[in-house]
């Protein structure tokens, strides 16, 4: 949407404002010169009034705005057909007032009964105009009605085409807003609210996908599984902030460094999971370093607290011919063995740890 459909949008009560006033102006003078004074005091003294509310716009709900230029439309054609004996083309004005409301007032509560008003007003007051066309017999102003007949003309002509602009805008507008909605709710299925990386149910649909090439293409991959040791007692030292805390810097570090080709989510809790598809092979030379890295580093809580954490993984991969469900278990299980001896490693295969490169 470019700046100028968006300004239109934004200010388009304003702009019908400007219209109105440019409008009863000229037509002041066109009156006057016809020679129908109360018409064209009616318009000049419109125009001051639409210069007023102008200058004290932001003060004014729309809804009394919207109904000021209605009601005032509806009268300004009324007197002309009273003064002249015919609507000389006021009546095309009267039936921009309908739609000119449905495009102000559609993003209101109030739309249905203020437009249902509205449009039973505006069609009342045809009803009489159209009666005072059949029923006076109008002034010898040929001329004036064919001159005023095609100013209504042409300005309704402008205004339709700013009203069928304006909604346009809005059902583009619309159509961005809804595609925006579906990317933030699919973005909210896919990823942890905490961390902002992967979930546990994305990161298992990845796992299916690659399965499946596994089994058609023999394209192998990897998965890690791992946690932070001893996570429970930040929480009890320090309270669930500094857990909160400890588990956003690590995932931020994490996501920065993860290569390509790697998927990194949340598994549950202070459980995080990696699939690796491509360099697969080198999968424990890249645990190595997250451990080596995130063990080195101190991460500040609250300005005061310093914090040490160190993380264990178990990794299995495609190449044992195991299916996703038994990689699962197995990346599981490692995991479960580094535990129970020493933390802080890579368990790569039953019993076989890996530490700076080596098994």
């Amino acid at each position: 949407m470019n700046k100028t459909t968006s300004f239109a949008m934004e200010h388009n009560t304003t702009l019908l404002y400007l219209i109105c006033c440019f409008l009863h102006i000229i037509g002041g003078f066109f009156f006057f010169h016809y020679g129908f004074i109360y018409s064209a005091i009616y318009n000049f003294a419109a125009g001051i009034i639409y210069l007023f509310l102008l200058y004290i716009l932001s003060n004014l709900p729309e809804t009394f705005l919207l109904s000021f230029m209605i009601i005032e439309v509806l009268a300004y054609s009324i007197l002309v057909s009273l003064e002249t004996g015919n609507d000389a083309g006021t009546l095309l004005l009267d039936l921009n007032l309908a739609s000119i409301t449905f495009i102000v007032m559609r993003d209101t509560k109030r739309i249905k009964w203020y437009y249902y008003s509205i449009s039973c007003l505006i069609l009342a007051v045809i009803c009489v105009i159209l009666y005072i066309d059949f029923t006076k017999r109008p002034f010898a102003v040929t001329s004036f009605s064919k001159l005023n007949f095609s100013a209504c003309l042409l300005s309704t002509t402008v205004i339709i085409m700013y009203i069928a602009g304006i909604a346009e805008a809005h059902i583009i507008c619309d159509r961005q807003k809804q595609t925006a909605r579906e990317c933030r709710l699919n973005f909210m299925a896919n990823h942890d609210s905490l961390t902002g990386i992967l979930n546990r149910r994305e990161l298992n649909r990845l796992l299916h996908e690659y399965e499946v090439l596994k089994s058609e293409k023999n394209i192998d991959y990897a998965f890690a599984i791992f946690d932070i040791d001893n996570f429970k007692q930040f929480n009890d030292s320090y309270g669930h902030d500094a857990g909160d805390f400890i588990l956003k810097e690590m995932t931020k570090f994490i996501s920065e460094h993860i290569p390509p080709g790697a998927y990194f989510a949340r598994w549950g809790g202070e459980e995080f999971a990696i699939l690796f598809t491509i360099q697969v092979e080198s999968a424990p030379d890249i645990l190595s370093f997250f451990r080596d890295t995130i063990g080195r580093e101190r991460f500040t809580y609250n300005m005061i607290h310093e914090l040490h954490i160190t993380l264990t993984f178990g990794l299995s991969t495609s190449f044992t011919g195991k299916g996703l469900h038994e990689m699962l278990i197995a990346a599981d299980d490692n995991l479960m063995y580094g535990k129970r001896n020493g933390r802080n490693c890579i368990v790569t295969g039953k019993n076989e740890i890996y530490r700076a490169g080596k098994k």
